[in-house]
């Protein structure tokens, strides 16, 4: 297996049809200098095929900006960079992003919420390949690729003008569509199995948690079965089987799955323990501290309920205790 082969599996595992087609572009264009474009609904992994894309490259450097974590005012700053007393509280200069980003690889994720200022200064940056920080007059040249992420059409907003044609143009040079979650059920097994052991590696799937899953509706993609098998375990059984998964219902009580469950490196991976804790307070929070209520939702009885909210308390003292309180 070669380098490119193994980054693929690690990245997109899978055989399915969808999935091998999708290898097939990612392997073309991966050392191409052009910008890429790439949608998909939300959590089919759209930042793991950048990241594919990146480590085939061969460049070094991989920055990812999120036009919905960062602030329309601070996108800028943050981007292209700024000099000491540019605005208020730029008490120090910095070089930005896409300076910073040197000729590696810089993913833009939810391109579409970038707003119409930002979209006419990114055209230019893309059109001159230069660059001036805010309260500077210096160009510098930008090295980096491009990779740009949505969810969502791009083109439909360009026709309600909600996103600008001439940028369209320019970030669609090359474009890749991710297959959803139902359209690649064959790949379900293996990823299920790589998130669990991701999440507790002591823990196998029954071939009837497998076939659950397989004929499972997808609206949350991989984060929903990331979901899934999280809720599962709290059951801490060696085996999983079908009654452990939750239902339609209880999976979808996690209003943002993204804040929880999406990363992107290594290094962004949290704790079991914390994920869990983040994910039951929620719920505890959603069902007005109800554990009868909570317990439902999940499918899992009280008893266990119990146990794991008594963990969190001892972990972290009441702090815990008062936001999964005792009321019925």
């Amino acid at each position: 297996m070669t380098r490119d082969d193994e980054i693929l599996e690690q990245c997109l595992p899978g055989r399915s049809a969808a999935i091998m087609t999708l290898k097939g572009v990612v392997k073309n264009v991966a050392r191409l200098p052009y910008p890429v474009l790439i949608l998909g609904d939300m959590g089919v992994g759209k930042g793991m095929v950048a990241k594919a894309i990146h480590e085939m490259s061969g460049r070094k450097c991989f920055t990812i900006l999120s036009s919905t974590v960062i602030p329309d005012n601070l996108i800028e700053a943050e981007l292209f960079g700024f000099s000491k007393g540019a605005f208020s509280g730029a008490q120090v200069s910095s070089p930005g992003l896409l300076i910073n980003t040197g000729d590696g690889t810089i993913l833009i994720d939810q391109v579409n919420e970038m707003s119409e200022l930002l979209q006419a200064k990114l055209l230019r940056v893309l059109e001159e390949g230069k660059i001036r920080s805010l309260g500077e007059t210096i160009l510098r040249p930008i090295l980096a690729r491009f990779i740009f992420a949505a969810h969502t059409s791009l083109l439909q907003q360009v026709k309600e003008g909600r996103f600008r044609q001439d940028l369209f143009f320019r970030i669609n040079t090359i474009e890749i569509r991710v297959p959803s979650l139902s359209e690649r059920r064959e790949d379900i097994p293996v990823l299920a199995r790589a998130i669990l052991h991701t999440l507790h590696p002591s823990l196998t799937l029954g071939e009837d948690a497998l076939a659950t899953l397989r004929n499972r509706e997808y609206r949350g993609n991989l984060w929903e079965l990331k979901n899934l098998l999280t809720v599962a375990a709290l059951h801490n059984v060696p085996v999983l089987r079908a009654k452990h998964i939750p239902g339609e219902e209880g999976a979808a009580i996690l209003e943002n799955p993204a804040a929880v469950f999406a990363v992107s490196s290594p290094q962004e991976v949290k704790p079991l323990r914390e994920v869990v804790e983040t994910y039951l307070r929620r719920v505890m929070e959603l069902c007005g501290g109800n554990k009868t209520l909570a317990a439902k939702l999940l499918q899992i009885d009280r008893v266990t309920l119990y146990k794991r909210l008594g963990l969190f308390k001892n972990h972290q003292g009441d702090a815990t205790g008062d936001a999964v309180s005792d009321a019925a």
